[in-house]
């Protein structure tokens, strides 16, 4: 998805890196994805971060991270199950409480 263009965007939990003590994502971050046999894929940029309530995350999010059916419903169905069992390690007690981070990305070099 992310070599054809269909992947745009990716979104994790605010919480989650305060509970790591990593630091937030920033415009201008790099990231090497990696294949099935854990070489690297392709570099891509952080070009823009948006931020929101789990609940409050727009329909664009879920068509940038080209998953499913492009649809908010399949996003938030595949997130909520992928997030809620983290939720008390990172101190939250609902999904509602979630702050989503998306990083939009330039795909640099394949």
């Amino acid at each position: 998805m992310y070599l054809n263009g269909r992947k745009t965007a990716g979104s994790s939990i605010k919480e989650d890196f305060l509970a790591a003590g990593d630091p937030l994502p920033r415009v201008g971050n790099f990231w090497i994805v990696l294949n099935s046999r854990a070489e690297p894929a392709c570099l891509l940029r952080t070009e823009k971060i948006a931020v929101h309530k789990f609940y409050d995350v727009p329909p664009q999010i879920a068509v940038a991270e080209g998953e499913g059916d492009l649809s908010l419903e399949h996003w938030r169905r595949v997130h909520q199950a992928a997030y809620e069992p983290h939720l008390a390690e990172w101190g939250l007690a609902s999904i509602a409480d979630a702050t989503v981070i998306t990083e939009y990305y330039t795909l640099l070099f394949t």
